[in-house]
């Protein structure tokens, strides 16, 4: 089970809950801890939301209750704004990288529009094709911004670059590559139209 997972459970929430659904059966502590095979102190630490609750003791606890919770999955692309469309490659660890990658070049931008002033961000290269089919896990992150002085291009050591990788424990494990639009032979509304970037909306 991933961290990402065991964070989401709310402990006290559950202890709360764990503890409603112990009274409606009239149980003791003691008694609910027999059928677990625990010691009452641990159902006391469960209820007070003192103990991490991770998916298997949620289960474990109630079945013993004589209850199941049913998970809602919601996937990490409903957390972007741009317009990505879906995930096309099958290796689930690509896919996973995907989903941290279109996140983290959206806060990337978010960045360059409240910090330097850009007009537009896109993303473009094998992440921001379509369905970023062709993303592997050594790729970089390319952005394409319109309104960035020449003299504040992204490059290494950068005070952009600085900024970025300090925000976010994420960034250390990509490579990233800023582009002036000014400086291509392309319209970026054409490489959109062609499949080949997203846009990257300012943030709200």
């Amino acid at each position: 089970m991933s961290a990402h997972l065991r964070e989401q459970l709310d402990s006290e929430k559950w202890g709360n809950k764990i503890r409603d659904l112990r009274q409606e059966n009239r149980w003791s502590q003691r008694e609910l801890a027999d059928r677990l095979g625990v010691h009452p102190q641990t159902i006391s630490d469960i209820e007070r939301g003192r103990n991490q609750m991770t998916l298997e003791r949620l289960d474990r606890v109630l079945e013993a209750l004589g209850y199941q919770a049913a998970v809602e999955l919601t996937p990490f692309d409903n957390k972007t704004r741009a317009d990505w469309g879906p995930i096309t490659p099958e290796d689930p660890e690509i896919r996973n990288r995907i989903r941290v990658a279109r996140r983290l070049v959206e806060e990337l931008a978010d960045h360059l529009y409240r910090h330097y002033g850009i007009d537009e961000a896109y993303c473009f290269g094998s992440l921001g094709e379509g369905g970023s089919a062709n993303f592997q896990a050594s790729s970089d992150l390319d952005i394409l911004v319109r309104g960035l002085k020449a003299s504040r291009i992204f490059d290494a050591e950068s005070e952009l670059e600085i900024e970025v990788v300090e925000s976010s424990p994420d960034y250390e494990d990509f490579s990233f590559d800023v582009v002036r639009a000014e400086d291509l032979q392309i319209a970026p509304e054409e490489l959109v139209t062609r499949g080949r970037a997203v846009l990257l909306p300012e943030p709200q």
